[in-house]
């Protein structure tokens, strides 16, 4: 979907418009660039007591915001629009982790961490003894017992599945707004003939 400067305080809006006449509905999630944030102060700067009111604008939707979208030559901001339950994120445990494994004094195991939702992380742990003075810069550690944590985080995205792209829209729309003159009218002065 393009947009072109003039429709700036609509296009969030259509969106909405688009999504219903695909037959998806509910909460939609805006994921763009920087310039998603212009625009979204733009239309904000209007409120309820002002000379238009554009708030509904953003009705049911959530924005986030990422440095890893690029606009095209010529684009304000470049957005993607997903409505709830269309993409997922999925994670997968290597075979230690997923068996919770324990072999010579290594141990596997995975957690759920704290605003990652259910992804589980893998986890693994070991200790062990040696000379561990030049790592620290500590002269009295020649024989220190030492503990390695590890992490690992293998995710993926999916998406519902479409059993007919060619009849049955897909849910994600991709947006551009094209770059505009924020406002400014071009004036020509032209002199009255004498």
């Amino acid at each position: 979907m393009s947009a072109g400067w003039n429709d700036r305080e609509n296009i969030i809006g259509d969106m909405k418009v688009f999504q219903r006449s695909n037959n998806y509905r509910g909460h939609l999630n805006l994921i763009g660039n920087f310039g998603l944030i212009s625009l979204a102060n733009r239309i904000n700067r209007y409120g309820v007591y002002n000379e238009k009111n554009l708030n509904y604008e953003f009705e049911d939707m959530s924005g986030y915001i990422t440095g890893n979208i690029s606009n095209g030559d010529n684009q304000f901001t470049t957005l993607y629009c997903v409505p709830d339950g269309q993409v997922a994120i999925i994670s997968k445990l290597n075979r230690e982790a997923a068996a919770r494994a324990k072999a010579a004094l290594h141990e596997w195991d995975w957690v759920t961490m704290p605003g990652f939702g259910n992804l589980k992380w893998g986890t693994h742990y070991y200790e062990a003894v040696g000379d561990f003075h030049v790592a620290t810069g500590e002269d009295d550690m020649i024989c220190s017992r030492a503990q390695y944590f590890g992490w690992e985080l293998n995710f993926g995205f999916v998406h519902a599945y479409n059993p007919d792209t060619t009849t049955i829209p897909q849910p994600v729309i991709k947006a551009q707004l094209a770059s505009g003159s924020n406002g400014r009218i071009e004036v020509d002065v032209m002199s009255m003939p004498e």
